[in-house]
């Protein structure tokens, strides 16, 4: 099976475990509690939660050759696309304002708003190529993987990583950043389906684009927060009463 039929045959599994592996990383702070949490985070779990549906559904409706369908419920995207960008920049605005803003806070700030730009770019990307199958699943194959370190940065933290083994990781400032195995994880991911474009005929080198855009995102935050210029902008950008 190359890789075209994976996406096309296999994409429902990925994204219906993505989403599985999301209900269990969000159960300890906000699906066993949702009472007394701001407006804002119910919000943002339905945005994303319909988003995950979404590419599950898609996907199913690709695998079963239903195209019909699968068109006219794309066009749900253009509604549920911007409410997830919408949700994480006002969640973001939010949590952070009011906040200390240590090296810690600004680079998850800056990286939050990386998330909300490379879903955007993966979904531009994703409709932009919507007549040509192969590159449109490509991309929005990413829209999914955007997730994948604010799923599993819980999931090591609450149920794998033991707090002296948290402890052994990197630290900015105090805090240790378990988010790191999860970016490992996207870069493998990328990896993997990048050299598989390669070996597809009629090479597509879509994952190998995205595989750069996403290394760029992740590590802009750690090069911004070290310039002075970036804390002013966050302060300043903060002060708006955007959330």
């Amino acid at each position: 099976m190359n890789l075209n039929s994976a996406l096309f045959r296999q994409g429902v599994f990925f994204f219906a475990t993505l989403l599985l592996f999301a209900l269990v990383a969000f159960w300890p702070r906000y699906l066993a509690q949702p009472l007394g949490k701001d407006v804002r985070f119910h919000l943002h779990a339905l945005a994303l939660g319909m988003w995950c549906l979404m590419l599950i559904a898609q996907s199913h409706l690709i695998r079963v050759g239903n195209r019909r369908v699968h068109r006219q419920l794309g066009m749900l995207s253009y509604v549920v696309a911007p409410a997830v960008v919408l949700s994480i920049l006002i969640l973001n605005h939010y949590r952070t304002r009011g906040a200390e803003l240590d090296a810690f806070r600004m680079w998850l700030f800056t990286a939050n708003i990386g998330d909300a730009l490379l879903f955007t770019i993966a979904y531009a990307l994703a409709m932009n190529s919507r007549k040509t199958p192969v590159i449109h699943a490509r991309y929005m194959a990413c829209t999914g993987i955007v997730f994948i370190p604010a799923i599993f940065d819980r999931v090591f933290t609450f149920y794998i990583l033991s707090p002296a083994a948290l402890d052994m990781l990197p630290k900015l400032g105090h805090t240790p950043m378990a988010v790191l195995p999860s970016y490992a994880m996207v870069g493998l991911i990328l990896s993997g389906l990048a050299v598989g474009d390669w070996l597809t005929p009629k090479r597509v080198y879509a994952f190998a684009w995205m595989l750069g855009t996403f290394s760029v995102v992740y590590v802009a935050p750690f090069v911004l927060i070290q310039l002075s210029f970036w804390k002013s902008l966050l302060e300043w950008y903060l002060s708006m009463p955007l959330s």
